[in-house]
């Protein structure tokens, strides 16, 4: 069983050094080293007690930072043949077809089109189709890997949902293909519905945002 300890805490933390985004890598770090402080309790290893303390501590502190750290995000209105939107596509290609693997940005016609900054950096690409009034279909929603902590999606859909709203915007809708992004469209308040037999995500965008 002390064994077992052990060898878990390796784990966490080898797996923390595996992860792209700063906040799972610390919240695993730190099971890891409380995994290592219980080993090391049992065992009577002072050392190995002491040196993953300091580091608990320093991860819970780090944690702190990362949910209390006030971020600047912006929309930046974006167009179908702008260079900086192709260059966004052809680098995550790969990644962004497991999500949405028939997008094309071929035309802005109908369609609501941007590009989130946080921090002044690229963090994410969205392109919405116009329907019936009041209604988008989303086409692209992809936020790069090393900002997928969900703050992205809350800006988008609730604390800058006013961008929407000054495009008519009260209904979103959008299709899954993967149960990581499910798990994210739950997050965000939509909810599975469907319309015609096809089955799809939708959200009704808060009174805020009118």
């Amino acid at each position: 069983m002390i064994s077992f300890l052990g060898y878990l805490a390796t784990v966490f933390l080898a797996t923390s050094l595996l992860v792209k985004r700063a906040l799972w890598f610390r919240w695993i770090n730190l099971c890891g080293n409380l995994t290592f402080m219980l080993y090391g309790a049992l065992i009577h290893a002072f050392p190995v007690l002491l040196t993953n303390s300091v580091l608990f501590a320093i991860n819970l502190m780090q944690l702190a930072n990362l949910y209390s750290r006030k971020e600047h995000f912006e929309f930046v209105q974006i167009h179908a043949g702008d260079e900086i939107a192709g260059s966004f596509l052809r680098f995550y290609k790969k990644d962004l077809a497991k999500y949405f693997p028939d997008f094309q940005f071929t035309e802005d016609a109908g369609r609501i089109s941007f590009m989130v900054l946080r921090d002044l950096t690229i963090a994410n690409m969205f392109v919405a189709r116009k329907e019936e009034t009041g209604t988008i279909n989303v086409e692209i929603n992809y936020t790069v890997p090393q900002f997928r902590d969900y703050k992205v999606g809350k800006f988008i859909f609730d604390e800058g949902s006013d961008y929407l709203s000054a495009h008519d915007v009260h209904t979103i809708r959008t299709r899954s293909y993967l149960p990581e992004h499910t798990d994210f469209l739950k997050r965000m308040g939509f909810t599975p519905t469907s319309k015609e037999g096809v089955g799809y995500f939708e959200k009704k965008l808060n009174s805020r945002a009118g």
